[in-house]
C-alpha cells in the first residue's frame, strides 16, 4: 500500500504530533508499506533536525504568527507538495495537521478520489485562549469548534489519539467515524537499556514537555517547593523549551529554589530516553493532552510517574500501575512524589509496574490498527465505485 502522510510540524519541532508522525511513519515502514512524508522545511539549523530520509519531503514555509515555533507552507510549498503528492499517486492520503499541508493534502485526495483520513491530537480549547487572548473563554470555545468542526468535515474518517478527544469532536458536531487508536512507543528504542533501576541517593524529578502556560508547567515549581521541605537534596530537570521559559526561570529565582532546577532544552530523543533512565519520578501536571505519551515513554525506562489524573493522562494511565494520578493540587501532588523518593520499597514495586504497564503501548500493535482502518477505506471506496 502506497500511504501519503502530510504534517505542518515535524523535526526539528519537538512536540507529541512529531514524535506521532515519525512513529506510525517507521511503522509502516517496517509493515511493508511504501510512504511518503511531506513536512515543512525549518530554514533554522537545529542539531535536533536529523538528516532525512529519502521518503522525507520538505517544502518552502515561513513562520506562524501566532506560534512562532512553528512553520507553515508558503504558497510555492503548497505549490511543491501537491504536485510531490500527485506524482506519489498514493492508495491513502493521511495528514496529521489542521493547517496549510492538509488544504493541500485533501485537495489532492478529492482529484485522485483517494480516502482522506485525518488524526486530530490536538484540545485547540485549551491553547487558543494562551496564544489568542481575545478568544478566551466561551469565545475561545466557539472558536475553538467552528474551526474544528469545518477542518474536519472534510475527512472520510478521524482518528483520534485519545477517547475524550472522541467526545470533544462530537461535541462539535462532527457525523463523521471518529476511532481512537493511540500512538504507542518504539519499545526497540530502549532495548540497550537494563529494565531493572535503583532508586538515586539524590532525587532527580523529570519533565518533558513544551515549557508553556497550556502546559500547567509552572505547577512543578510548587510542587518542588513542597518536595525540598522534607527532601532538600531534590532536583527537577526540564527537557524541552517554549514561550514560558524566562518566566519559568524568573518565577524559579523569586521562589529560592532555581538552584535545584536544570534547563535542558531540547534534546535528541535518544537523549531523552537516556535521561528517562537516570531520574527517579516523571511528573507530568499538563491538563491538555491528548494522550500525553511521553508518560509512557518514562515508564517503558522503569521510571514511575506522578501526574494531575485528567484528559490524556487519565487515559494512558492506571493509577497504581506504574504512575500515580492525582487531582489539581499542590499537596497531593506533591504527596506522592515525596511517598516515591522515600520509600525505596515502594519505588522498586513502581518502577517495575511502570516497564510492565507500558509493554501494552507498543508501536508495532497500534499501527497495525491504522493499517486495518485504511484497507477498509480502500474497499468501502473500491465497492462505491463499481457498476
Amino acid at each position: 500500500m502506497k500511504v501519503l502522510l502530510t504534517t505542518d510540524c515535524f523535526w526539528p519541532r519537538v512536540n507529541g504530533v512529531t514524535v506521532a508522525v515519525q512513529t506510525l511513519m517507521s511503522e509502516l515502514q517496517s509493515l511493508g508499506h511504501e510512504v511518503r512524508l511531506i513536512a515543512p522545511e525549518y530554514r533554522l539549523g537545529s542539531s535536533l533536525s536529523p538528516k532525512d530520509p529519502p521518503n522525507v519531503f520538505r517544502v518552502a514555509a515561513r513562520h506562524s504568527r501566532v506560534s512562532p515555533e512553528d512553520w507553515l507552507a508558503t504558497k510555492e510549498g503548497r505549490k511543491k507538495a501537491e504536485e510531490l503528492i500527485l506524482e506519489f499517486m498514493p492508495d491513502i492520503i493521511h495528514s496529521h495537521t489542521e493547517f496549510s499541508l492538509s488544504i493541500v493534502a485533501y485537495r489532492c485526495a478529492q482529484k485522485l478520489k483517494r480516502p482522506f483520513v485525518m488524526t486530530s491530537h490536538t484540545f485547540f480549547e485549551q491553547y487558543i485562549s494562551h496564544y489568542i487572548p481575545l478568544f478566551a473563554g466561551v469565545i475561545g470555545y466557539w472558536v475553538s469548534r467552528y474551526l474544528t468542526y469545518n477542518k474536519f468535515k472534510r475527512a472520510d474518517l478521524i482518528i483520534t489519539p485519545g477517547k475524550e478527544m472522541v467526545k470533544t469532536l462530537r461535541g462539535y458536531g462532527l457525523k463523521k467515524q471518529i476511532i481512537s487508536i493511540p500512538t504507542g512507543i518504539d519499545h526497540n528504542l530502549y532495548k540497550n537499556y537494563p529494565t531493572q533501576r535503583k532508586l538515586n541517593k539524590y532525587p532527580i524529578l523529570l519533565y518533558v514537555g513544551r515549557v508553556a502556560r497550556e502546559k500547567n508547567v509552572f505547577f512543578l515549581l510548587d510542587v518542588l517547593e513542597e518536595v525540598l521541605k522534607q527532601v532538600p537534596t531534590s532536583q527537577l530537570l526540564i527537557i524541552g523549551g517554549g514561550p514560558s521559559e524566562q518566566d519559568f526561570i524568573k518565577t524559579s529565582q523569586k521562589k529560592g529554589i532555581h538552584n535545584h532546577i536544570q534547563m535542558l532544552g531540547y534534546l535528541p530523543r535518544e537523549k531523552v530516553i537516556e535521561y528517562y533512565h537516570k531520574v527517579d519520578v516523571f511528573t507530568f501536571p499538563s491538563m491538555t493532552e491528548t494522550q500525553g505519551l511521553v508518560s509512557i515513554e518514562a515508564q517503558m525506562a522503569g521510571t514511575p510517574v506522578v501526574a494531575i489524573g485528567v484528559r490524556g493522562s487519565a487515559e494512558v494511565l492506571q493509577d497504581g500501575e506504574g504512575a500515580f494520578l492525582t487531582k489539581f493540587e499542590v499537596k497531593a501532588f506533591s504527596q506522592k512524589v515525596l511517598d516515591l523518593i522515600q520509600s525505596e520499597t515502594l519505588w522498586n514495586t513502581m518502577s517495575q509496574k511502570a516497564w510492565a504497564y507500558s509493554m501494552n503501548w507498543t508501536s508495532t500493535v497500534l499501527a497495525q490498527k491504522v493499517v486495518q482502518i485504511y484497507q477498509q477505506l480502500l474497499t468501502e471506496i473500491t465497492q462505491t465505485s463499481s457498476p
